[in-house]
């Protein structure tokens, strides 16, 4: 049902933006658009899956494991598709990586540390780049009291929540306050933090390289999308495409619709609308980037992701 109303959803931000303009202008820009464009994002977007990949890879050499590169850039696309089908903040991808980690023989710790420092990294990079966003958007004076409140709650969620992942660390479940335990999702969490490595979550160099990897995927991606702005003739900057495709983030985030499907759009399509973008240019950009990085990689994502939790995979590697 959530991906019904997704798509649902979806279909009705392209028909209003299309009422706004022209239906002839959305195709004409399709038509318009050069394959080096595309080829640009693309190549662009590509670098997003071996950052989120370095990120495990920095935490398998401070835990005396080194991790190879292609079969962690395969394993973030295996986290993309599962991020993208559970929406959960990256947690539910996470998870799935570090299983597959735990079958090529990282440690139990290490690869729990790995979840918190993957998450506890995800909102601090998560906090500073809205931060970031909604300093450009106040300057701007495009900010709707929306905008503000929904951001300052988030980045104080993000905040709250990787504070009491540190905090926790390392600590009995029965040392957490009662009142939590009624959250189931709480309850996994404090269990997960439980048996990491605290030497590896508490690491200042862990935590700092882990969150600017993080940054880096989200200034990749706005830049995939200012790319697709430029390539349909838009004038915008990549500061004021990198504020909308943060704030469109956020709402993306907090959507119950699996990867925010048609709330990005609607946020991407008004945020570039108040940069000067036109209606027809910014749903094209917004449904081209859908495209290349939802959809596209949705596929290689699920197979590798089938692939590498296979037990027959396990077994080959560890005979290997």
């Amino acid at each position: 049902m959530s991906w019904f109303l997704g798509v649902a959803f979806l279909a009705g931000v392209i028909v209003v933006a299309l009422h706004f303009s022209e239906a002839v202008d959305f195709f004409e820009s399709l038509r318009r658009i050069r394959p080096t464009w595309l080829a640009a994002a693309l190549a662009v977007q590509a670098g997003t899956y071996l950052a989120q990949g370095e990120i495990w890879r920095a935490i398998g050499r401070k835990a005396g494991s080194l991790l190879p590169r292609s079969m962690l850039y395969k394993l973030s696309l295996s986290k993309l598709f599962v991020d993208q089908a559970i929406p959960s903040a990256g947690v539910s991808g996470t998870v799935v990586v570090a299983k597959s980690l735990s079958g090529l023989g990282l440690s139990k710790t290490a690869v729990v540390a790995g979840v918190v420092i993957n998450t506890t990294s995800f909102f601090i990079a998560y906090v500073a780049a809205l931060a970031v966003a909604l300093a450009i958007v106040i300057k701007s004076g495009h900010a709707s009291s929306l905008i503000v409140s929904a951001s300052l709650l988030f980045m104080l969620l993000g905040i709250a929540l990787t504070a009491g992942m540190l905090a926790v660390t390392g600590k009995h479940i029965s040392r957490i306050p009662k009142r939590l335990h009624r959250f189931q999702i709480v309850q996994n969490a404090l269990k997960d933090a439980r048996n990491a490595s605290t030497k590896l979550v508490h690491s200042v160099w862990l935590q700092t390289v882990a969150s600017c990897y993080q940054l880096l995927t989200f200034f990749l991606d706005a830049v995939t999308l200012w790319i697709l702005v430029q390539s349909l003739g838009g004038r915008s900057t990549i500061p004021s495409v990198f504020a909308s495709f943060m704030i469109a983030n956020l709402f993306r985030s907090i959507s119950f619709i699996p990867g925010g499907l048609g709330t990005f759009e609607a946020a991407v399509v008004y945020m570039l609308k108040t940069e000067g973008t036109s209606y027809s240019a910014g749903l094209t950009a917004a449904l081209l980037f859908r495209g290349i990085t939802f959809f596209l990689p949705m596929a290689p994502g699920m197979w590798f992701s089938h692939r590498l939790n296979s037990p027959r995979h396990f077994k080959a590697k560890s005979a290997h």
